[in-house]
């Protein structure tokens, strides 16, 4: 089934995207697990793989 594709500029429902997505924005960046930009994406991975493998003995981990 196939739909037109109409073009909404200068309609009055615009801008409503901008809109929302500005609300879900501000709602985002108070969530606890919001990634403001590189900087904390890098050092939230540093940290996950940093206790990766607290379960493997270190002579043992060494030797392999």
């Amino acid at each position: 089934m196939y739909r037109p594709v109409v073009s909404s500029v200068n309609s009055h429902t615009e801008k409503i995207p901008a809109y929302v997505d500005e609300i879900l924005r501000l709602l985002a960046e108070k969530l606890p697990s919001y990634i403001q930009d590189t900087t904390d994406f890098i050092y939230f991975v540093t940290l996950n793989v940093s206790s990766l493998y607290t379960n493997i003995d270190i002579d043992d981990g060494l030797r392999v």
